[in-house]
């Protein structure tokens, strides 16, 4: 996996790094949620499914 820019603006980027930019802030804020205990069994602890 190719290392990520991130000192482009988004309009600089291909399509291509505008979605790895997309997952790789999506995994980064799961592992955090994760790390600090806000997820439960894959659902955020704090929804009405989860209780």
């Amino acid at each position: 996996m190719a290392e990520i820019d991130w000192s482009k603006h988004p309009s600089e980027c291909t399509e291509a790094e505008r979605w790895n930019r997309f997952y790789s802030v999506l995994a980064m804020g799961l592992v955090e949620a994760w790390r600090e205990g806000r997820l439960v069994d894959g659902q955020a602890a704090d929804t009405p499914a989860a209780a």
